[in-house]
């Protein structure tokens, strides 16, 4: 063994850190004098000791870590049996051969890669948990994967030093790659890159590129994407991004739908608007068709949620009066539910049941209409509820998408246009169109 060694101890499972200590519970030691060490714990639960000099050329060395009540223990207080005991001979001198990337998974320049794959990457011996790291706000990572050549926007997940020299990245578990996309790993190289536990670094950045599989159904529809659960590769092309608000709720994002009896779903953004955003006013700058490429589906309470997506935009930006004319649906006097679900429906009804609701962003009336059907109407107090003069009693056209929570369907208007109210006939009017956004009064 090198004299320049480090001790790599890997234990089962997250340990108590401050029960790993050296001489406490870890000790080593050669014709028992004891060798003083530093502790690295930032890849437990992987612990490094590095001694602090030079250990003597052709000598055994005897590893002990503690067991008992005494000994080292995990996170939950659990301790080992009985004491570990492991012994080495260090040779002649110093191991300062280079410290290189042995092999990397995928391979470069490897095609059809799963959107949901690991990046390993094996050294020729192990490495500095501390020196291998994710970038984070004003510093970038030693490990970086990005699809973008200039490593920006790196991917974020975890590194695991587990099976240190080999280190695995593995993707946050609600996101997925792009399809059809090459991305780049670095590992930096240099004095500030990353490091060997026997002090040695890469000589320079090491690089590597992989491509992403393409869509298992490149011209796919709406319909698939609904039945998809889970990590799926779907791409159903010119659909129209109907309805966006930046609200301040777990709603955040799109949906999107082909024709007024959809099937429809809702794109989740996270707290990022879309590439090319709808303003409040979707009349000022038109509904954008997009092809949108989907990767991962989840079933929130029965409402289907696409959480992992690229998307680029269509040739065709819709007008108002083509959304209102080919895409609304009006509903008159049936029940709004699953077959609904996702769609931009149009309400006229009366407010009753006034509830608090969670918030004054979601304060809540029952809106009765047809033959006293009703669906739950969810509204901003001082966005909406206060300036309109909206109560129990309140006539209202609502035109939104039918959403889901844990409670039920619901509508929920974000903007709208007019403090006044106006009667329907008028409403319907293609001139008067931009005054249904998102909600109006009705006139008696």
């Amino acid at each position: 063994v090198p004299t320049n060694t480090a001790i790599v101890i890997t234990f089962n499972r997250k340990m108590a850190q401050n029960s790993i200590t050296a001489p406490t519970t870890v000790q080593l030691s050669a014709g028992g004098s004891p060798v003083a060490m530093q502790r690295d714990a930032s890849g437990d639960p992987s612990f490094i000791f590095q001694p602090q000099a030079a250990l003597t050329a052709n000598t055994l060395y005897t590893l002990v870590v503690k067991g008992g009540a005494s000994g080292v223990k995990d996170e939950v207080g659990n301790t080992m049996a009985d004491d570990f005991t492991s012994t080495f001979t260090t040779g002649a001198g110093p191991d300062d051969s280079p410290l290189e990337v042995v092999s990397v998974t995928p391979a470069d320049a490897a095609a059809g890669v799963s959107q949901v794959t690991t990046v390993t990457v094996t050294f020729n011996k192990p490495i500095q948990p501390s020196r291998l790291f994710l970038s984070y706000p004003g510093t970038a990572g030693t490990f970086r994967l990005s699809k973008y050549a200039d490593l920006s926007f790196p991917e974020t997940g975890k590194l695991d030093l587990t099976a240190n020299p080999t280190v695995t990245f593995t993707l946050d578990p609600a996101k997925t790659l792009e399809l059809e996309r090459t991305y780049h790993l670095r590992l930096t190289g240099g004095a500030s890159g990353v490091k060997a536990v026997s002090g040695a670094t890469l000589a320079a950045d090491f690089n590597s590129t992989f491509t992403t599989q393409g869509p298992d159904n490149a011209d796919g529809t709406l319909a698939d994407l609904r039945a998809a659960s889970g990590v799926c590769a779907i791409r159903v092309k010119g659909v129209t991004m109907t309805f966006f608000r930046d609200q301040p709720n777990n709603w955040k994002g799109f949906f999107v739908q082909k024709d007024q009896a959809g099937p429809a779903i809702f794109v989740v953004t996270g707290n990022t608007k879309p590439l090319f955003p709808i303003y409040p006013d979707p009349s000022a700058s038109g509904y954008p068709t997009i092809d949108l490429t989907a990767t991962r589906v989840i079933d929130d309470s029965g409402f289907k949620e696409v959480t992992a997506f690229s998307m680029t935009r269509g040739a065709t930006t819709l007008d108002l009066k083509t959304v209102r004319e080919t895409l609304v649906q009006v509903i008159s006097d049936e029940t709004l539910g699953v077959e609904h679900e996702s769609e931009y429906v149009q309400v006229d009804g009366t407010l009753g049941n006034y509830k608090l609701g969670s918030s004054a962003e979601n304060r809540e009336f029952d809106l009765t209409y047809g033959t006293a059907r009703k669906v739950k109407l969810k509204v901003s107090q001082f966005g909406i509820m206060d300036p309109m003069g909206l109560a129990n009693g309140s006539k209202v056209r609502v035109t939104a998408p039918l959403q889901k929570d844990q409670n039920g369907y619901f509508l929920k208007p974000y903007v709208y246009t007019t403090e006044q109210a106006m009667t329907a006939a008028d409403l319907d009017l293609p001139a008067n169109y931009d005054y249904a956004l998102d909600i109006v009064k009705l006139a008696p």
